[in-house]
């Protein structure tokens, strides 16, 4: 009776459901991450075929559409997706009560790029849309009745795409120069080396006296802050009056990077990325003047040439930022200021490099910078960001076909025998950081055409592109143009699960202190999602830069100030705690972990400029491996680096293996994931909350039971063994705990099964046979009505055979298998096998319905007749 009446409340609330007026909105879902609504989750080659689905309410609606864009393009097309399941799992614990349709369509991208995608679902004259959440992570997202332009992406890459060894496996270390370390002081730059405005002319203007003092050079003590570095202050003490001009150099120089390569040796670092070292009008050298030479007060070509031989004698490569998008406003490109002796483009429409600037003359009458087309007429230009003079913009795109390169400038750059790439792979640099890649001034033939000739001169050559928002990066990193990205994503992901709040850069979760730690993990699948092997193994997995605030301060709690950030001692502490945990995920999650100068030793400051620090070493003399080569700052904390360095090389799975996210617990606020290659495995667990949390991580589906980890890294971390499916251990307050499967044990699973197959089939029975794997002992199966994904497991046996009772009529069935040795070890999913169920003249649904109906008759009849007997 009990039954009767289950399955009586089902058919009647199945029926509620779907007979609602409208689209049942809440039944809608796609999750891009799994592969119940995508085979595959991950990136595709051309010509390969994407099966997407969605799922709505059991006989809810009418149509489903896949709204897919080539984003390139822009073009867009409305591709209708058929029903392939009717009334099964919904697949979603919160619809455990209802059954769910899954409808799909299978297309097949034919050009490098990304897709995006989005759903359209109508009943009737009611119409939903289906889009990804605002965060755009890739995973559920909402139905709802009005269209959201937040589209679910496909990133299709060429299927040639070389992972490069020396990033997957190496270790990043980021140097402005000037503020690294003076190796040279007679190469310091002279306070009277003309820039911009200074000097000024003959008989000035007050104005003009003004603009030269704000651009004349100044020259800083060491230890000094640089200029203007308060300037994003909050509520400080300390008087903030000083703009940053770029002005002030330190005398730090390529000489000074060549005396320290044993410390960046001993601390583990494999490459050095260099911010700009040509010959240039700031500090920070952005502003070019002259791509052939490096800047006299760097150290000049010969300073280049001895870093870059003693760095390789030390197995360090050197990768050079390249800042091909602006030039400088003073330089002989265009010469603003009338400092060169040849014509620049600002001087005279009849200058040979006129042409590879954007000028727009002024009316008549009208003054500005530069000279007109038009005699007696003056001009503007294009520059970097849109309004900075002092960066004026290349010109990369034919006027006429902003799809075609402008030969001038790409023959400069990269295409000419003696072009500026060429002439820096010759001199021996192992590649380059790419400037403003993501930039809409750059047409895609621009890189495309610059790593065809970077690889033919240089095949290991790193390119890392700046690309800041996944919208930035993955047009660059499909194969064609750049191997790997700046990983701003990596870091947002990792701040805002450590609560970083101060430093807006427009990703999802800045400026909240309470994310989600299952955000983190939702942040981390969509990176692995999005990238090829290629680029997600050697992402420079960054936590600061030049661009950004340095780590200590961002993730150290008070007020956006010197006094809270950096003189609280409490507040010190904490930060440098979440500093911990911080590079521990850094550097035990696939990806080229990339230290900014000076983050090793607790170097400190907000954004740019104060975030550009000098390092501080506490002498010139007596420097050797015990002292730390004269390191100063916080050595605990650099001890800390330098085991994590060891740790990641020591053990490939860190390098090497694939992440799982195991647990990600809001409450509790504590994450576990590990790193699992086929013989190799260890465990992260994280706990951001401010106590000591007991942490019981489930481990089934990556290792077996009876796996000992012995602790590598972590405060109180300790030995654990996984036991019914879990691993417990006990984390501290803001904590990161590293373990290690110890070695020696059996944890290697065994291979698939092969030609796993329908051996039988007869009105609800199945019978699926497979070929014995060696070592094996039982064998799992699993079984779905998706092809592709979704298996849930519905038998154990010992035998190469499985009888399936349990198929419901005119439902397709798919099923898998898995061998489990005698130790336990799970091996991969075989090759599904699809199974067609037998024809029925009544689809379930309508069978339940009828039973329901039959079952209200029957209790009408029985109480008619009861009242006939009383009448």
């Amino acid at each position: 009776m009990i039954s009767v009446v289950a399955v009586f409340a089902w058919a009647i609330s199945s029926t509620m459901v779907t007979d609602l007026p409208g689209v049942n909105l809440a039944a809608l879902g796609h999750d891009g991450q799994s592969d119940v609504y995508r085979v595959p989750t991950g990136v595709v080659s051309p010509g390969d075929p994407v099966t997407v689905r969605f799922r709505t309410a059991a006989d809810d609606v009418d149509t489903v559409t896949l709204r897919l864009t080539e984003q390139a393009k822009g073009v867009q097309r409305l591709l209708p997706m058929r029903r392939v399941a009717r009334a099964v799992s919904c697949y979603q614990d919160t619809l455990a009560w209802t059954r769910c349709d899954f409808w799909q369509v299978t297309v097949r991208p034919n050009a490098l790029g990304v897709l995006s995608y989005r759903f359209i679902v109508r009943r009737g004259e009611d119409i939903a849309y289906y889009s990804d959440s605002p965060a755009q992570f890739g995973a559920a997202g909402a139905g709802s009745r009005s269209d959201a332009p937040n589209d679910y992406r496909i990133h299709l890459v060429t299927p040639r795409f070389p992972v490069l060894p020396a990033m997957k496996d190496g270790v990043m270390y980021q140097i402005m120069p000037d503020r690294f370390d003076n190796g040279d002081s007679f190469n310091d730059i002279s306070v009277t080396r003309p820039r911009y405005d200074y000097p000024a002319r003959a008989n000035p203007p007050p104005e003009q006296v003004a603009a030269a003092t704000a651009a004349k050079v100044q020259r800083r003590v060491w230890t000094e802050l640089p200029e203007g570095s308060c300037r994003d202050h909050v509520n400080s003490s300390i008087p903030c009056t000083e703009l940053a001009l770029g002005r002030d150099y330190f005398g730090g120089d390529l000489p000074g990077i060549t005396q320290k390569l044993p410390y960046l040796q001993k601390l583990g670092v494999t490459m050095i990325y260099l911010t700009p070292v040509f010959a240039s009008k700031s500090n920070h050298a952005y502003d070019v003047e002259d791509f052939t030479h490096i800047d006299p007060a760097f150290g000049g070509d010969a300073g280049l040439a001895t870093l870059l031989s003693q760095a390789h004698w030390h197995g360090i490569r050197v990768v050079l930022d390249l800042p091909f998008d602006p030039s400088s406003s003073d330089s002989p490109y265009f010469d603003r200021y009338h400092h060169y002796p040849v014509t620049g483009a600002c001087e005279d429409p009849k200058s040979p490099y006129r042409l590879w600037f954007t000028f727009h003359d002024l009316p008549v009458g009208a003054t500005g910078p530069c000279a007109g087309e038009q005699p007696g007429r003056y001009a503007t230009y294009d520059g970097w960001g849109g309004s900075v003079d002092t960066l004026p913009l290349f010109r990369k795109k034919v006027r006429s076909d902003p799809v075609e390169v402008f030969s001038p400038i790409a023959d400069y750059f990269y295409r000419g025998e003696n072009s500026i790439a060429h002439r820096w792979l010759a001199f021996g640099v192992d590649g380059f950081r790419l400037d403003s890649m993501q930039d809409e001034s750059f047409p895609p033939a621009y890189w495309q055409q610059f790593r065809t000739v970077i690889k033919a001169a240089k095949p290991d050559a790193s390119l890392v592109g700046e690309g800041w928002q996944f919208a930035d990066n993955l047009k660059l990193t499909s194969g064609d143009q750049a191997d790997t990205s700046m990983g701003y994503r990596f870091r947002a992901a990792v701040l805002s699960l450590l609560g970083a709040v101060g430093d807006d850069k427009k990703f999802p979760g800045d400026g909240n202190p309470n994310v989600p730690v299952s955000q983190f993990v939702a942040a981390m699948r969509s990176i692995r999602q999005d990238y090829p092997d290629a680029t997600y193994r050697t992402f420079m997995n960054l936590l600061g830069s030049h661009d950004t605030a340095r780590l200590r301060w961002i993730l150290t709690p008070g007020q956006y100030n010197r006094e809270d950030r950096e003189f609280n001692a409490a507040n010190v502490v904490a930060g440098t705690a979440a500093e911990k945990v911080a590079a521990t995920i850094q550097f035990t999650l696939p990806g080229m972990p990339s230290i900014y100068y000076g983050d090793e030793v607790g170097v400190t400051g907000s954004d740019d400029p104060d975030n550009r620090r000098t390092f501080p070493w506490t002498g010139t003399t007596g420097c050797a491996a015990s002292n730390d080569y004269c390191a100063g700052g916080d050595h605990d904390l650099l001890g800390f680096y330098s085991a994590l360095v060891a740790l990641r090389k020591s053990h490939p799975v860190f390098r090497d293996g694939d992440a799982h996210y195991l647990q990600a617990d809001d409450l509790a606020q504590t994450l576990g994931y590990a790193m699992r290659t086929r013989g190799d495995m260890a465990i992260v667990l994280v706990n951001r909350s401010s106590a000591a949390r007991t942490v019981n991580v489930p481990t089934a589906t990556v290792v077996r039971d009876g796996v000992d980890f012995v602790p590598l890294l972590g405060r109180e971390a300790a030995a654990a063994t996984t036991e019914g499916g879990r691993l417990t251990a006990r984390v501290p307050a803001m904590t990161a705990q590293v373990l290690v499967a110890r070695p020696g044990q059996r944890i290697t699973p065994p291979p698939a099964p092969m030609r796993v197959r329908v051996a039988s089939r007869s009105p609800g029975r199945f019978r699926i046979d497979w070929d014995a794997v060696g070592g094996a002992t039982s064998y799992q199966v699993s079984r779905s009505p998706l092809a592709g994904g979704g298996y849930q497991l519905v038998g154990t046996v010992t035998q190469t055979s499985f009888v399936d009772t349990l198929n419901r009529p005119n439902t397709d069935y798919y099923y898998v298998v898995k061998a489990v040795d005698r130790s336990g070890n799970v091996g991969d999913s075989s090759a599904d096998v699809a199974a067609v169920a037998s024809p029925s003249l009544l689809s379930s649904r309508i069978f339940w319905a009828a039973a329901a109906v039959v079952l209200v008759g029957l209790v009408l009849l029985v109480w008619r007749v009861r009242s006939v007997k009383r009448a």
